[in-house]
């Protein structure tokens, strides 16, 4: 019954990958569909709500890992994707209306070939039809997408990059564009510069390390903090409803584990225990002390005489 209490495993990096993907997928697609912001609030309010719930009801307990993830989370993972949405926001305004159709300069009607009824085929296999008069207004295709315009690859994304005879943006969305590409292009930059000195410094700190002290010194003993535990080299196991121990618990005081079994001491998930016991008398058998980890404890003379 105890290993049915015991909860489901998860992996934080996991639950960082989700929530970074729906902030990505919204902000990359914010300019054709701003509602993606009010999709993305709801999904993560959700997912908020479920973690939280799972956290403190369902989900098992696992290592404290800090703040690593979260720091490389929002220095890295978030720096990038504001980045991409200055980026994809220019060239998605660049491409309205889409249709890949300007209009043709220096004709103000249709071709006489052109003129009369035509029976067009959609995508959906329906027939439609068409009528065309020669007062009707002329149009040619224009590949309206800045990031295959002549072939190359056009950044940042400004007016000027329309070909010549096919521009088809207004002048408002040329005021806009241009906004949004120097933007990006400052952003760019920014970023290339900011990863590249985070870079520099991770190298420099190879060779130059100079130690930061992280908080402040309370004038608290470690021996003094009751509810405090050590570091014990444990593994997990579906089979056991408590971590096995890859020490010997030998000589450790229970107030060094950060759980205690009310029914069994912590000498029974002693690893060291069983594999004397198992290969004794073995040639593989060559003593704990090669294989297992060390821990040990020394409490100050002071406290020798604590009742634990």
């Amino acid at each position: 019954m105890n290993m049915k209490m015991i909860g489901q495993s998860y992996e934080l990096a996991e639950r960082y990958t989700n929530v970074t993907k729906i902030f990505f997928l919204s902000v990359y697609y914010c300019a054709i569909y701003p509602a993606a912001f009010f999709m993305c609030s709801f999904a993560l309010t959700v997912n908020l709500v479920t973690d939280k719930f799972s956290l403190l009801r369902t989900w098992e307990r696992t290592p404290q890992l800090g703040t690593t993830l979260t720091k490389c989370s929002r220095k890295y993972f978030f720096t990038a994707i504001v980045l991409a949405m200055a980026i994809s926001s220019s060239y998605f305004w660049s491409g309205f209306p889409y249709d890949n159709l300007c209009r043709l300069e220096g004709s103000n009607e249709v071709d006489q070939d052109y003129v009369g009824t035509w029976t067009a085929t959609t995508f959906g296999n329906k027939t439609i039809q068409a009528r065309v008069v020669k007062e009707d207004i002329a149009y040619k295709f224009c590949l309206q997408d800045l990031l295959r315009v002549d072939d190359k690859v056009t950044f940042p994304p400004l007016p000027k990059h329309q070909p010549k005879g096919s521009e088809w943006m207004t002048p408002d969305q040329e005021k806009l564009v241009e906004l949004f590409g120097w933007t990006s292009l400052v952003l760019t930059i920014a970023v290339v510069i900011y990863f590249a000195c985070d870079s520099l410094r991770m190298v420099r700190d190879l060779f130059y390390y100079k130690h930061e002290c992280v908080g402040k010194d309370q004038k608290i003993n470690y021996s003094d903090v009751d509810i405090i535990s050590a570091f014990v080299p444990q593994v997990e196991s579906s089979f056991f409803p408590y971590p096995l121990l890859c020490c010997n618990t030998e000589g450790l005081e229970e107030d060094l584990f950060d759980w205690i079994d009310p029914d069994r001491p912590h000498e029974y998930y002693d690893l060291t225990l069983d594999a004397e016991r198992v290969l004794k008398g073995n040639d593989l058998f060559t003593g704990s002390n090669n294989v297992f980890s060390q821990i040990k404890h020394w409490r100050p003379e002071n406290k020798e005489d604590r009742v634990v």
